[in-house]
């Protein structure tokens, strides 16, 4: 039972503020608790990391950054493929029908899957490849790459792991903005980084990340919870020209802070396709997909840094699998 429901309407704001108050404070607690721990765990394990101060000053200055091709070609080139692949396979989450009514599911069924993409397309504005640290190999060289550890250690000033894993396809279509593609704050924790790998370039044209410089740091009042602000919205507060759209180029490295105003901008000309990862100090909710999966040969092949990196995702052992 939702209980302000039966309140008096001019006592909902009040009780839907003490509720994000208090949620907020929790996860503030929660992060100083993983902290500690975390960075004691770092002092243990005495793992080296390389050092990127340009990009931790302009994650805390401006919530993003970008690094020109830190991705080796032959790796984008073999995650394009099974990416590609395993969309043609339909191995995906269940599909979000973008438009809902009463007189259809609100997910597309497997017959409608089995239309193919173009079908697909006129009815969702992005699909998720299931599992992709499974479904794509290529996923892991680029997770657990060094420069992905480095640049999350130093921001978090601990050892931080992999809370999530997404690989993904929005589509072109007359469909209207919905989900991500409004602006949106993350709220799982007071303080964490997500990163950004494009299979292939991403311009105006093909759906760019967009973020609203520096609001991670100030927000207006009432609004750190709402998570459907629109453009005119965002403008009208922080001023036009706030809204920053990062272009890439396939193998860029694009990190940001989601606790800033962000969203993927829908596709005009290109679909825009994106693995993104995500991290922190403890687990957190996700939104999409179920919790990050790897095969336990490629968990027992990797050093002591990338298992570390991987505390919070599930390994699969053969029997798991077969299951």
């Amino acid at each position: 039972m939702n209980l302000r429901e039966h309140l008096p309407a001019d006592l909902r704001s009040v009780a839907r503020l003490i509720n994000q108050t208090g949620r907020a404070q929790y996860r503030r607690a929660q992060y100083a608790a993983a902290h500690r721990s975390r960075a004691h765990q770092s002092k243990q394990k005495k793992i080296s990391n390389e050092s990127h101060p340009d990009v931790k000053e302009s994650l805390l200055a401006n919530g993003f950054a970008v690094i020109p091709g830190a991705i080796p070609q032959e790796t984008i080139e073999a995650l394009s493929a099974e990416m590609d692949a395993a969309l043609a396979s339909n191995q995906v989450f269940p599909v979000w029908r973008t438009q809902q009514d009463d007189s259809r599911p609100a997910y597309l069924s497997a017959a409608e899957l089995a239309r193919g993409e173009d079908y697909i397309a006129k009815h969702a504005n992005v699909a998720y490849v299931e599992n992709p640290l499974i479904t794509c190999q290529s996923t892991l060289d680029i997770v657990f790459s060094d420069i992905v550890i480095d640049i999350a250690t130093e921001f978090y000033g601990a050892l931080p792991a992999v809370t999530g894993c997404n690989l993904l396809k929005s589509f072109v279509n007359d469909l209207p903005e919905a989900g991500y593609n409004m602006f949106h704050v993350d709220v799982q924790s007071p303080k964490f980084i997500k990163f950004f790998v494009y299979p292939s370039d991403v311009d105006e044209e093909s759906g760019p990340f967009c973020i609203v410089k520096g609001s991670h740091r100030q927000k207006p009042a009432g609004w750190r919870m709402n998570n459907n602000r629109t453009l005119q919205d965002i403008e009208n507060t922080y001023g036009t020209g706030s809204v920053h759209r990062i272009s890439a180029r396939a193998g860029d490295l694009v990190v940001a802070n989601p606790t800033a105003f962000h969203r993927a901008q829908k596709p005009q000309k290109h679909a825009r396709r994106a693995l993104m990862i995500n991290t922190g100090l403890h687990p957190i909710q996700r939104a999409i997909g179920d919790e990050p999966m790897i095969r336990e040969e490629n968990y027992e092949s990797m050093t002591l840094k990338q298992k570390s990196f991987a505390d919070f995702i599930r390994v699969l052992s053969p029997a798991d699998e077969n299951k």
